[in-house]
């Protein structure tokens, strides 16, 4: 069965994450930025006029920093990972669907469905911010909410919610009584769930915990196997006859420089001996593979010395990660979920309609909602909301009020 995937905001979130992340384990390790700056400042003298020597030079200065930096922050990196693995794995596997009927586009209304369903099904998680914004935006198609001549949200009293299915009616009486805070958002997006559940597009996963012990051992043996791996390659390496050249190489630059203690010396010799020079430039091309190899071997040596923390903060993390993603797609919600591709397809092709095509398209009052829902581009929603005759404020208005709500009560 052909599959594909749904781009979300999550993944740039997560890779924003991990760049914060970078940053901070980079801000941590600038202590011995002179080490570092020697280092580059040497590679000038060694290269000199030769560009793949500068290179090579370069190359082993930033491996070093890099090793560096993952043992200096062995235990953030194994603590952010802890998180960081599970959550990306969820996320892909979640935004993950089949392709059922082909379909490239699909402009038709979803009747019957609430927003936060959609929502679901798209990556079976409720976001708060932009669903509830795009239920909001719902209520007001339904004539149940209006917007004053400064776009200010109006809850009209005494509608007949009768029309109106469990979710909405719910979040109608919050935003009457003006009573949206954490915990009623929170039973908000459980009705919301249990009306998905019903109607039949998700179903709870029929699995038990998936980590333990026999998961943590798994992870211990993996990293181990991958040391004894990189140590036989590089043992293997080292008694080919350019391993045994680099071995060779390695007991003559010994040789030359074990009473020299000052790295200028060392600097001039390679400026004006050729002999040495040359060795010294077999030295770092044949230590290549070596250093790949031992890349691999460092990394697994940090893996297993950091698995305690990596372990223990996986234990906390399960518990808001893993156990949060409790739900699938029912074969309706396969069909349905690829209808939404098909309209997150087409709304982002909404830009290069006719203008003619756009009124057609406009007259379903949905669409700034799937646009919402679908986290198309802010432009592309503006110009719907333009061709709508709907003021384009309305949207970041009803955003700064859903924030506004939210923090009403703790």
């Amino acid at each position: 069965m052909k599959t594909k995937r749904i781009k979300t905001k999550k993944e740039k979130l997560i890779l924003l994450l991990d760049i914060a992340v970078i940053i901070v384990c980079i801000l941590r390790s600038l202590g011995n930025y002179k080490f570092f700056a020697e280092g580059f400042a040497m590679v000038k003298e060694f290269s000199g006029s030769n560009p793949f020597m500068s290179c090579l030079l370069i190359f082993y200065m930033i491996w070093l920093f890099i090793l560096y930096i993952a043992i200096k922050n062995f235990i953030i990196l194994a603590i952010y990972l802890a998180y960081r693995i599970p959550k990306k794995r969820i996320i892909k596997h979640n935004t993950k669907y089949e392709v059922i009927e082909n379909i490239d586009y699909f402009r038709e209304r979803f009747t019957g469905i609430t927003p936060p369903e959609i929502s679901l099904l798209t990556d079976l998680e409720i976001e708060t911010k932009k669903d509830l914004a795009a239920s909001i935006l719902n209520l007001y198609n339904k004539k149940v909410i209006s917007f004053d001549s400064k776009n200010k949200m109006v809850v009209n009293k005494d509608v007949n919610t009768d029309h109106l299915k469990e979710s909405d009616s719910y979040l109608y009486s919050l935003l009457l009584n003006n009573n949206l805070d954490i915990i009623s958002v929170k039973k908000w997006k459980e009705i919301s769930t249990k009306e998905a559940i019903e109607d039949g597009y998700i179903k709870e996963k029929n699995r038990e915990k998936r980590y333990g012990f026999n998961d943590s051992l798994l992870t211990i043996f993996r990293w181990v196997g991958i040391m004894f791996l990189a140590g036989i390659i590089g043992g293997g390496y080292l008694v080919t006859p350019p391993g045994q050249k680099l071995m060779k190489n390695m007991e003559e630059y010994e040789t030359i420089t074990k009473d020299i203690k000052d790295q200028d010396v060392i600097v001039d010799m390679i400026k004006e001996d050729k002999d040495f020079r040359k060795l010294t430039y077999d030295l770092y091309v044949g230590s290549i593979p070596v250093c790949l190899v031992g890349t691999f071997a460092v990394i697994a040596l940090f893996a297993l010395f950091s698995m305690p923390f990596y372990l223990r903060a996986r234990k906390i993390t399960y518990f808001f990660v893993d156990a949060n993603d409790k739900y699938e797609r029912t074969p309706e919600g396969k069909i349905l979920v690829e209808q939404i591709v098909g309209m997150k397809n087409f709304i982002h092709d909404f830009s290069n309609l006719s203008q003619s095509e756009k009124e057609e398209v406009v007259l379903w009052n949905d669409f700034i909602i799937y646009a919402i829902l679908l986290e198309e581009n802010e432009k592309i929603i503006h110009e719907i909301l333009k061709i709508k005759k709907m003021d384009v404020n309305i949207l970041d208005n009803v955003n700064t009020q859903v924030i506004d709500l939210s923090n009403n009560k703790d």
